[in-house]
């Protein structure tokens, strides 16, 4: 099937062992330490990302760069199969003139969704580059929560949005979640703060 078994069976150990979750499903980012869980998409700039400066949020100042895929500091980690809904919440408060900040689905081809900040103020958006497509909310709060509810059996991911963490509303087209073999990882969701204008801009916190 081009793909991991839905059933493997487990070999006996012998050894017994309660059932546990191998991944970390919640993380709210009061621990003095990013959980293993999390991977950063390039070597990291230390100096522009924070568990102690604003305690109880993940802090990413942006770092200029030309996009999503160029950026760096974006944190990531596998989400799990064959269904997973990942929700952050952010505050895009700090956020400075051409800083984009949000949820992304990492692979080739990539999509996002969150707030674009340019000087007439907050915009939320989503962008799909398998044909470069955007779509807009009617409303960008500065305090919002952000989901990708992704079906890998479907291979398609749905983009929405929150006022209140509880009331999600879609906002653009499925993505679909190719698999390919220019980057090898898959699909990875991700944490994002850059900016387009050329310079350092402000700061998101999660």
């Amino acid at each position: 099937l081009r793909k991991a078994p839905n059933t493997w069976v487990k070999p006996d150990t012998g050894h017994a062992q309660a059932p546990a979750p191998p991944f970390v499903r919640s993380d709210d980012f009061d621990a003095p330490k990013l959980n293993p869980v999390w991977q950063w998409n390039h070597v990291p700039d230390d100096s522009k990302w924070s568990l102690t400066e604003k305690p109880g949020v993940l802090r990413l100042h942006s770092l200029p760069a030309a996009d999503f895929w160029t950026a760096r500091n974006s944190l990531t980690q596998r989400p799990p199969g064959p269904e997973c809904t990942a929700t952050v919440e952010l505050d895009a408060s700090g956020l400075a003139a051409g800083d984009t900040a949000g949820l992304a689905l990492l692979s080739s081809p990539y999509a996002w969704i969150g707030l674009v900040k340019s000087a007439e103020g907050l915009s939320l958006q989503t962008f799909d580059q398998t044909d470069r497509r955007t779509a807009k909310a009617p409303a960008s709060p500065v305090r919002l929560w952000l989901r990708a509810a992704c079906n890998f059996d479907t291979e398609k991911a749905v983009f929405a949005w929150s006022a209140d963490g509880k009331d999600f509303a879609p906002l653009g087209e499925p993505f679909t979640m190719v698999f390919q073999l220019t980057t090898f990882q898959g699909v990875r969701v991700a944490l994002f703060n850059y900016n387009t204008a050329g310079g350092p801009g402000g700061h998101a916190d999660f």
